[in-house]
């Protein structure tokens, strides 16, 4: 199995907000970073990391 590219965390950050994510509110605490999106059905997608 090939290994997957590092990247940084204000990178992805970065590519998560471009692709529709936005801050979750009262979710995120300190350096804890959490982003919601909701999807053509309505559903939400979190996405929680440090």
């Amino acid at each position: 199995m090939t290994k997957l590219p590092t990247i940084s965390a204000a990178k992805l950050i970065r590519k998560l907000l471009k692709a529709g994510f936005q801050d979750a509110p009262k979710r995120g605490k300190g350096s804890h970073r959490a982003l919601i999106r909701r999807d053509k059905e309505g559903k939400h997608i979190l996405s929680s990391f440090l």
